[in-house]
């Protein structure tokens, strides 16, 4: 039973939401055939023209989707360096850093992935080799990109309050 739900969960090109799939012959999984999952067979498009084309507005907005999407790598490793920075820069007003809420869901954030990537590595460690897949630590490269996102809001919004104070 647990193995069909996870055929069904790990499909690609098929919705898993009830409703059938569109897609072409050869993308519909063998094990969804299985399943007996709904699908739908899609017609091969008669020619591509610009009457398909993207409004300019909607192209515009891929590009930039785009160009998001390739270079999210280069901006998170600085973001992450700046956010760290951020956090332990806010410990200076430590008291009106534990009463930031964005500064206390940071640290929360810093947490979860710091308890994340230990747990894999204790269960690296003690398992053999193949059993733990670098996969696992997904998750706790979302949680450090978010909380140093909000350390450096944080940062900004003690320093704006220090400012005012003055």
């Amino acid at each position: 039973m647990l193995d069909a739900v996870a055929m069904v969960l790990y499909a690609r090109w098929q919705s898993v939401d009830g409703v059938p799939s569109l897609g072409l012959t050869e993308q519909f999984r063998g094990d969804l055939a299985f399943l007996n999952f709904p699908f739908t067979q899609q017609s091969e498009p008669a020619e591509t023209s610009g009457l398909f084309a993207p409004a300019p507005y909607h192209a515009t907005s891929y590009r930039i989707r785009e160009l998001a999407m390739r270079n999210f790598e280069f901006v998170r490793l600085p973001l992450l360096i700046l956010g760290l920075i951020a956090t332990f820069a806010c410990l200076v007003r430590w008291r009106a850093a534990l009463l930031n809420s964005a500064y206390v869901l940071a640290v929360a954030m810093w947490a979860l992935a710091a308890s994340r990537i230990l747990l894999i590595a204790l269960m690296d460690a003690t398992f053999y080799a193949g059993t733990i897949n670098p996969v696992y630590l997904a998750p706790a490269g979302f949680a450090m990109t978010a909380a140093a996102a909000l350390s450096i809001a944080a940062w900004l919004q003690l320093r704006g309050q220090r400012r005012a104070q003055r």
